[in-house]
């Protein structure tokens, strides 16, 4: 239960800087994926969650080994956002698993870090 309420503490620090609906700057979209994000409160509410939780886990100190496995996740992310293009139900199931597998890789460390 300590480690849910830390990690709730931690998403809304992490949420709570700047005005921009999505993670990355609207007014620079270009790819289809990016506009479609923009263009969609579901998908730029999601996209913001996601930029929270990746903000979180870019704090802990993870190590050289989970580093590489954090940089490597966020590209195969990025990778896949991109494959669905302008497909909404694509991106919103893209981001659902993201955030459901930073939200965990976050509780692990916290679990972790607490023993």
């Amino acid at each position: 239960m300590k480690t849910s309420m830390a990690l709730a503490a931690l998403v809304l620090m992490a949420a709570s800087g700047g005005g921009q609906a999505a993670s990355f700057d609207c007014a620079k979209a270009s790819a289809p994926d990016e506009i479609a994000i923009c263009q969609s409160i579901v998908l730029s509410a999601l996209d913001s969650e996601m930029g929270a939780y990746w903000h979180v886990q870019q704090r802990l100190d993870w190590g050289m080994s989970g580093r590489q496995q954090i940089d490597d996740d966020a590209k195969t992310f990025l990778d896949g956002r991109t494959k669905c293009g302008p497909n909404v139900q694509c991106l919103q199931s893209h981001y659902t698993a993201r955030i459901d597998s930073l939200k965990q890789s976050v509780d692990d460390w916290l679990k972790n870090a607490a023993q």
